[in-house]
């Protein structure tokens, strides 16, 4: 059935692939996904991290839908939402999104999905809130954005 991210396993690889048309596909694939389903499910551990492991992509489009699907993942749930901060490479790799300058002056799609996702899961814990604005990158990023 359409009921949810867990089912797509070969889609979650798939992000890691060196083909950027392949992982580009799957990253589509898994935003429509999560935009269909809303997300509301509580969502297992594993897929939480090969969902976080997309953002490691060197592919913009890859991080601006992965970034989006954080949010989905993210958004009114609080199960996910503390899950997601107890994987470590988690906020570091958001902070680094933030954090890449672009020298066109323009802000990158993947940028602003990020912030929009950190401000669904900061808020599930006060000192993860304040340890995320506290981090290298974040505040330029967040402020270069404004």
């Amino acid at each position: 059935g359409e009921d949810g991210i867990f089912e797509h396993v070969e889609l979650l690889r798939s992000l890691q692939d060196p083909d950027p048309e392949k992982a580009c596909k799957a990253s589509k694939e898994l935003l429509e996904i999560a935009e269909k389903t809303k997300m509301s499910e509580k969502i297992s551990r594993s897929v939480l991290e090969a969902v976080v492991n997309g953002l490691r992509s060197e592919h913009s489009d890859v991080l601006s839908d992965i970034t989006s699907v954080i949010f989905w993942i993210a958004y009114g749930n609080e199960d996910n939402q503390r899950n997601l901060l107890t994987i470590p490479h988690f906020l570091p790799l958001m902070v680094q999104i933030l954090g890449k300058v672009n020298y066109s002056g323009r802000v990158n799609q993947e940028q602003i999905n990020a912030i929009h996702a950190l401000s669904q899961v900061v808020f599930a814990d006060p000192e993860t809130a304040i340890q995320v604005v506290g981090m290298n990158g974040f505040l330029s990023g967040a402020v270069s954005m404004i």
